[in-house]
């Protein structure tokens, strides 16, 4: 009884402890955003024209923070504490090099809209997104590369078909959300998957926990 309390006491301090760090990167992003660089590069490719605007990606795109938590927290409950461990690592790592990334080649898109009037769940959460998360510091996108990562952790963890399927369809989805709400260019995702699989293969093959 007491073993397990104590168990369950050092998974809600883990939980707490990851949760603070993400914190920390919160807010060094927020003084990298608040940054006036003197030298923008304003990402864009013939693709991107071709891509038409939709409110609707803003659902799948708002989505990926939960997604964040949710699958540390199933490593957290499911997994043993080194693989655990190592998504937290992985993960904050991915989001805090990033932000050197955009200290020294600092990008923006001007692919938004001029104005989003609906007032559906959709429109509204594209207002948030417009609003909470400016069109800089966009290359490579966050969005894919963290998705990219999720959608390997949850292959190597889940074992039903109907359920990998799932994680893949849900992280394509955020992958595919950011162009399709002009948050990114396709470039930004081009560079944002290929970032999240380097830093994926870095720590998958070095855990540095076992």
């Amino acid at each position: 009884m007491l073993k397990e309390k104590l168990k369950n006491a050092n998974k809600l301090a883990s939980a707490l402890g990851s949760g603070l760090m993400f914190v920390l990167y919160v807010v060094l992003f927020g003084l990298v955003e608040k940054a006036d660089p003197a030298n923008v590069t304003i990402v864009h490719c013939a693709l991107d024209d071709l891509i038409p605007f939709t409110r609707f990606a803003a659902i799948p795109y708002c989505f990926w923070h939960a997604e964040i938590f949710i699958v540390l927290i199933y490593y957290l409950c499911n997994e043993d504490r080194s693989k655990w461990l190592n998504a937290v690592l992985m993960i904050w790592m991915t989001f805090m090099f990033s932000l050197l990334i955009y200290r020294i080649f600092p990008s923006q898109v001007n692919l938004r809209p001029e104005s989003v009037p609906q007032n559906d769940l959709a429109g509204i959460l594209t207002r948030l997104v417009y609003y909470l998360d400016d069109n800089q510091n966009v290359l490579p996108s966050l969005h894919a590369a963290i998705a990219w990562q999720m959608m390997g952790l949850w292959l190597r963890t889940l074992k039903k078909p109907k359920s990998r399927v799932l994680a893949v369809l849900i992280n394509a989805a955020t992958i595919i959300s950011t162009v399709f709400l002009k948050q990114h260019s396709v470039l930004d995702i081009v560079a944002g998957v290929v970032y999240g699989f380097l830093m994926e293969q870095l720590f998958q093959r070095h855990n540095i926990f076992e």
